[in-house]
């Protein structure tokens, strides 16, 4: 969901990736611009020619101009290498002119446990939090920051997010992205009925928004 606000919100993206690789997420952006089932892709379907590849590539370089991945899945990203990226980002010349920009975390507990600090879960991730607020705000851009759930929240809400309150405290808004029903299979079109929640928000409303979720395709829409 996040990624796909990347590439959707037509200003330069900072996509920091702790868990997925580089080559995971390019596969899915290649889904999501041109249709090509995700699964063909990892699987390594046999009718994928070379020149198909290369087409849908060359499409989801135009239609995801904006977007900069800087993987922190491999090595330890520290917070200057975000903040020197999100500069790359903003001054790349083939993303959509924009004074705007985002970073999208995936995920806040996977950077927090990569950074070079010997404190508990709780300190290390409120520094996380603190380090990463002062970043975007000091930088004027939203900064999504993929959380883990505490197992004991199942049923959402603010305190949900696993490890911190700073997340409840610090965040402007939360939102949860949950399946309707997960013992339920996809329509006949491969469609699952998802809801996003709003449980905060310091400028709106709070509510749940029905989508539905096409995991080939990794696309969400509005329901109906």
């Amino acid at each position: 969901f996040a990624l796909g606000l990347a590439m959707d919100c037509q200003c330069p993206a900072l996509f920091v990736t702790c868990e997925l690789a580089p080559l995971e997420l390019l596969r899915r952006m290649v889904a999501r611009s041109t249709g090509l089932y995700l699964g063909r892709m990892k699987n390594g379907d046999p009718s994928l020619s070379a020149e198909m590849l290369a087409r849908n590539l060359g499409k989801t370089a135009q239609m995801a101009a904006g977007v900069v991945i800087l993987d922190a899945s491999s090595v330890v990203a520290s917070l200057e290498d975000v903040a020197q990226a999100l500069v790359l980002a903003r001054s790349n010349p083939t993303a959509p002119s924009s004074d705007h920009a985002l970073i999208v975390l995936d995920s806040v507990h996977s950077w927090a446990n990569s950074q070079p600090d010997d404190g508990e879960e709780y300190t290390r991730l409120t520094t996380a939090l603190d380090d990463l607020d002062r970043l975007a705000r000091g930088a004027g851009v939203p900064l999504i920051g993929i959380a883990e759930r505490n197992r004991a929240s199942r049923q959402g809400g603010q305190a949900s997010s696993a490890g911190s309150r700073r997340f409840e405290y610090a965040a402007e808004s939360m939102m949860e992205l949950d399946i309707e029903d997960p013992k339920a299979p996809p329509d006949a079109q491969g469609w699952k009925k998802v809801r996003l929640t709003v449980s905060k928000n310091r400028h709106g409303e709070c509510g749940t928004v029905p989508l539905r979720w096409h995991g080939a395709t990794q696309k969400h829409e509005g329901e109906g």
